[in-house]
């Protein structure tokens, strides 16, 4: 859940376009992002990915 949670706030951080504007308000590009996350209850659970997304 945790890592859903941050895909989608990190979409949103470079998938805005900003609407009406010309000017695009994320500069062209490949981005990499790294989520991971731990359980709560045992530290000993991780998990982890990597989304590589490119703005054209």
């Amino acid at each position: 859940m945790l890592a859903h949670l941050l895909l989608v706030a990190a979409m949103e951080t470079i998938g805005c376009g900003g609407g009406g504007s010309s000017t695009p308000a994320t500069t062209a590009g490949n981005y990499t992002f790294t989520v991971a996350a731990t359980d709560s209850a045992n530290t000993k659970i991780t998990a982890s990915t990597t989304i590589s997304v490119t703005v054209q």
